[in-house]
Order: structure tokens, then C-alpha cells, then sequence
């Protein structure tokens, strides 16, 4: 069970603890009792807007959100009585009506929920190590220092099995910033694939203002994610209009990336990329040909050109509730990305290591 999944849980189960008690004899309230249950819509809604921050926003969040606000409106004239410590003894008919078709609601949110359910990444044998930074890809990015600081940026590297490898300098590195519509959750099944080869992966995501190639998405990591779908769905010719923008867009992230990786190890390393984000990096090729050593892509398009999941990508295992909704399908072809990306990187090396030795015996 993912914690998103846990969280989702807990809140319909507060919901309809709140929706059941006009109808139970055990929670019916009596002459010198409180509606103490009148509070859990309020707690309910918090825990909500924490998943928010938590989880970003996700199309299941918002309609556990509708479904909460509608919940605690009706409630609240109750709950301030049990605030105020007046006594509330009595349902109407009317609440008990409203009551019933949100606990069906409830009870249909909870059985969707269980059949769109996120899967969980299994990383256990796995090393990895999370970063955040702020700053913006005009100044530059710096490791955030306090905890409660904000952040505009966040790195995460995935390495092998410890019992495979002994000095992370050995290790080639591979970055990773996702496609349009994507976050880093959704390319870790892919990472952690190729991470198990013997490479460390390292995943990057920037939600600094400046990360914007025109004034469409709004940038945050709660919120970036969700607005890019929110295009997709209603509005997915700005993808086709804004191309070259988005494509820059993209090539200022590998830039801002490659500084801060080429900063703690000043050696070549190898992208993986798909959509506009691979053509972003072949335009960060040309210019910087020794940095990049190569890039590997599965040759799937970006949503807005092929709404098919078929790349290093997908939320059809993370976010499955909105792949169902975008109607994304999954492709029929079975794939092992990890092993044509190590072959692919190893044949650049070997063929690297080849030149060198040429050149050295010259």
C-alpha cells in the first residue's frame, strides 16, 4: 500500500464515520451528549490540503477535496455548536437525505479509489539519496540549508544495490528529466531498472519561475504536474503552438542539471529522455559534445503528439486514476528499457575507451 493510498483511506473513513451517525443508534446523540463527531469533517479537510503538500495534486486529491468541502458545510453549523458546547441531539430530514447520497458518494469514491490504486516502487535493495535546492536557472541553483526553507529544485540519485558496487566514483551517471506531463515519481521504475544495471541514476525536477518557456503552466511542485494535464485534457493544442518554447524549456532544466552534477563530478555522463525532452537534450548535445557522452530514448512521443504510455515514463502505475481520465492507454509492446539502455551506454563506452587507446598509442 503507497502512502498516498493509506492517506486517501483515512480520510473516506472519516467521512463516512460523519455521514453514518444520523443513522446509528450508537452514534445517535441524547439529551446530555455533543455532537463530537461534528468535528471530523474539519479534520478530515485538513488532512486533505496536507496531502496536498504531500503527495502534489492529483485528480483523486480533488475529488476527495470536493467531496470533503461538501461534507464540512454540511456539518457546520453542528460543529460550532459543539465549539460553542450547545447540545445538537436531533437530525433533520433533510441532513439525513444530504447525509445518505454523500455516504454513497463516499462509499463509490472508496471502491474507484481501490480499483485505480497506485502501485508501489520496490526499492528496497536500493540506495538512494534526495536533494533540494533553490535559486533559478538565470542565478543558478545552491543546496537548500533549513528544513522549512522553500525550494525550486530537487534532485534524487538512485543507486545499485550496495553490495554492488564499493565507491560511487566508479559509476557512470545517468540523468533523467522527465517529459511534459510527468514528475520524477513516474520515471523511478525506469531509474531504479537502470540503477540495477550498475549506473547511477540521478532524477531531476525545477519548478523555478524562470522554468517557464511562455506564461501558460504555472510552476510548484504541488501544482506544475496537474496544470500540464489540465492542458492536456481541455486544452492540448498549446503543446502543438508552444513547441519550440517547451522544447527550450526543457533545455534550460539539462542545463541547469548538467551544472550542478558537472560541479560534483566533473565527468561525461549519459541522458535518458523521451518526447520533447529528448529533443531538448540533442540541441544540449551540439553544444556541449564532451559532457554528454550520449542518449539513449524508448522513441515514444510526448502525450499531446500520441496519448499512448509506451516510454520511460508513466503513470499508469502511479497515478492511475489520471491515466484513466486522460485516457491514456498502455501500450501492447513489452520492453526492457533498462537493458537496451545498458547496452546502448556500454557500446558508447566501449567504443569511448577504444578512442582513447588509439590515441594514446599515437
Amino acid at each position: 500500500m503507497t502512502d498516498i493510498f493509506f492517506a486517501q483511506i483515512l480520510i473516506l473513513f472519516l467521512q463516512c464515520i460523519t455521514l453514518y451517525r444520523p443513522f446509528s443508534k450508537h452514534f445517535m446523540q441524547t439529551g446530555y451528549h455533543k455532537d463530537v463527531l461534528s468535528i471530523l469533517p474539519l479534520i478530515s479537510l485538513v488532512i486533505i490540503v496536507l496531502s496536498f503538500f504531500a503527495f502534489s495534486l492529483q485528480i483523486s486529491l480533488m475529488f476527495l477535496f470536493l467531496l470533503g468541502l461538501f461534507t464540512f458545510f454540511l456539518n457546520l453549523p453542528r460543529t460550532l455548536s459543539f465549539i460553542g458546547g450547545m447540545q445538537k441531539d436531533f437530525f433533520s430530514l433533510p441532513f439525513k437525505i444530504v447525509s445518505a447520497f454523500l455516504l454513497i458518494l463516499s462509499l463509490s469514491l472508496f471502491l474507484l479509489l481501490s480499483i485505480y490504486r497506485p502501485l508501489p516502487n520496490k526499492i528496497s535493495n536500493l540506495v538512494t539519496s534526495k536533494t533540494l535546492y533553490y535559486g533559478s536557472h538565470k542565478s543558478g541553483f545552491f543546496e537548500r540549508r533549513g528544513l522549512f526553507d522553500a525550494f525550486t529544485a530537487e534532485k534524487i540519485e538512485v543507486f545499485p544495490a550496495e553490495n554492488t558496487f564499493t565507491n560511487d566514483k566508479d559509476l557512470q551517471i545517468v540523468v533523467c528529466i522527465p517529459d511534459f506531463c510527468y514528475d520524477i515519481e513516474d520515471t523511478y521504475k525506469t531509474a531504479i531498472n537502470i540503477a540495477n544495471k550498475g549506473y547511477k541514476v540521478v532524477l531531476f525536477d525545477f519548478f523555478s519561475r524562470d522554468t517557464e518557456g511562455f506564461s501558460v503552466f504555472r510552476q510548484g511542485k504541488n501544482i506544475k504536474n496537474f496544470h500540464e494535464k489540465l492542458y492536456l485534457a481541455f486544452k492540448p493544442e498549446i503543446y502543438e503552438q508552444e513547441k519550440q518554447n517547451l522544447i527550450e524549456q526543457k533545455r534550460k532544466e539539462m542545463l541547469s542539471a548538467m551544472s550542478l552534477i558537472y560541479s560534483e563530478k566533473p565527468e561525461p555522463f549519459f541522458i535518458i529522455a523521451d518526447g520533447l525532452s529528448y529533443e531538448a537534450a540533442l540541441l544540449l548535445q551540439k553544444d556541449f559534445p564532451s559532457v554528454i557522452q550520449g542518449i539513449y530514448t524508448s522513441g515514444a512521443k510526448s502525450l499531446f503528439e500520441q496519448r499512448t504510455e509506451q516510454g520511460l515514463s508513466s503513470f499508469l502505475t502511479t497515478k492511475p486514476l489520471d491515466a484513466k481520465v486522460l485516457n491514456i492507454q498502455q501500450s501492447l509492446a513489452s520492453r526492457d528499457f533498462a537493458a537496451e539502455a545498458d547496452a546502448f551506454f556500454s557500446a558508447i563506452s566501449q567504443k569511448r575507451l577504444q578512442e582513447e587507446n588509439k590515441n594514446d598509442s599515437l
